[in-house]
């Protein structure tokens, strides 16, 4: 009967020791290493989530730019229209005035020698100075008020203009005109400024591609 009791004993410290030598060990080291890789699979998909959001918000800059553009580029229509609308009418109105002229009185004729009117060339036109910034593409009616009240009123100005002097004028007027991009508008003014209208024409096709 000692016997029977001894060998019990004997069974239940082995069983001990080999749980807690043997099996206990090997189940935290394993749970140790399926909790890494959940850790390395979170930190790999936070990652992917940044990047994802960085080129989100890049799209909506590009997005909000090219929004900026378009809507100058509508109000600029908008007003061309309604300008030669304006013209359209005036014409129409001088040429129905033309078709019934008053009768005019015959002037008495004068003993005096006629002298031949001398005709002077026409002043040329001043290459500096309040010369329509909106027709350089990208700029609307405000960013030209903007630019024009920092000094810039002229092609020739604006040819000369740097990158940083344009990029504060516009992030100092707000994120709605700081998305804007300038890179282009002294090269286009110095083709407005020379007069170089198929070079312009050429240089505005390739930005909208």
């Amino acid at each position: 009967m000692g016997a029977f009791f001894l060998g019990i004993l004997v069974g239940w410290a082995i069983e001990w020791v080999f749980f807690t030598y043997f099996w206990k060990p090997n189940q935290n080291e394993a749970s140790s290493e399926v909790a890494g890789e959940i850790h390395k699979d979170c930190e790999k998909e936070h990652h992917e989530l940044l990047m994802s959001l960085k080129d989100k918000d890049r799209d909506i800059s590009h997005l909000h730019a090219r929004i900026a553009n378009l809507q100058e580029e509508t109000d600029r229509s908008a007003r061309q229209q309604a300008s030669a609308e304006k013209s359209a009418a005036t014409a129409s109105s001088g040429s129905s005035k033309a078709a019934d002229p008053k009768p005019t009185e015959p002037k008495a004729s004068s003993s005096k020698p006629v002298t031949q009117p001398v005709t002077r060339p026409a002043p040329r036109k001043s290459s500096t100075g309040n010369d329509d910034l909106k027709k350089v593409s990208g700029i609307g009616p405000k960013i030209s008020e903007l630019i024009k009240a920092e000094g810039i009123d002229s092609f020739a100005k604006l040819a000369k203009s740097d990158m940083s002097t344009l990029k504060s004028i516009l992030e100092k007027a707000g994120t709605r005109y700081a998305t804007a991009d300038p890179q282009s508008w002294p090269k286009q003014a110095e083709l407005l400024n020379s007069g170089d209208k198929e070079g312009l024409k050429k240089l505005v096709a390739a930005l909208r591609k």
